[in-house]
């Protein structure tokens, strides 16, 4: 491909422009912008809370840095519109943790299931 100058190729530019009809560059109008509405997008977020034995361990900074790091990875996959308050605290053993369970009747938690649905496959 021959190479041309700055000058040659704004010449050729010209001259197309004229043939197709097109204004020069020196009239061309700015190009506007219409401003976008504001959208609330839906999200996933945890706000964490660390109890006293993370934040007076040695390495406080290290484990919540870490945390919050997964607490990213999450907030920026999941897209649902949740919040969610979770305290973080320092187990005896390897990975323990507690649990609660509730009694619901398979009617309301189907309900809940369809209330949410965005779409026919949900």
């Amino acid at each position: 491909m021959p190479y041309l100058a700055s000058g040659a190729l704004s010449r050729t530019f010209r001259l197309f422009s004229q043939l197709r009809g097109l204004p020069s560059p020196s009239r061309r109008r700015p190009i506007s912008f219409e401003p976008l509405e504001d959208r609330a997008v839906p999200a996933f977020v945890i706000i964490p809370t660390f109890a006293s034995n993370i934040t007076s361990d040695p390495n406080a900074a290290t484990i919540m840095a870490s945390i919050n790091r997964t607490i990213a990875a999450y907030e920026s996959t999941i897209t649902d519109n949740v919040t969610v308050h979770i305290t973080f605290q320092e187990g005896a053993g390897l990975g323990s943790s507690s649990t609660a369970g509730y009694l619901v009747p398979y009617s309301s938690y189907r309900n809940q299931l369809i209330s949410h649905a965005t779409t026919a496959d949900e």
